[in-house]
């Protein structure tokens, strides 16, 4: 018995937005336009950094994770990156 599947990517569906969802306010009360999943990319990559009760670990990885983005960006000017710590309720200083 032999099995043959044929897979094809297909584009992104058209999606549709209320117009509350279209616009937001920023912390200095600026209405911005939210940007959508077919816009361009702002960024080059973003770190994603999931911690919880990381208070002893978080600063060398974090001091060594910056040190190569910084050293990559210095090669390639036109990288960009961002690092998003995320910190759910750790229970040590960890948010400081």
């Amino acid at each position: 018995i032999a099995v043959i599947a044929h897979v094809t990517a297909t584009n992104m569906p058209n999606l549709s937005r209320h117009s509350d969802e279209k616009f937001f306010v920023t912390a200095e009360g600026k209405k911005e336009h939210v940007p959508s999943i077919h816009d361009p990319p702002t960024l080059d990559l973003s770190v994603v950094v999931p911690s919880y009760n990381e208070e002893e670990r978080l600063p060398s990885m974090m001091d060594e994770a910056l040190h190569y983005l910084e050293k990559r960006q210095m090669q390639d000017p036109v990288f960009t990156y961002e690092v998003i710590v995320v910190d759910d309720g750790s229970r040590d200083q960890t948010t400081k």
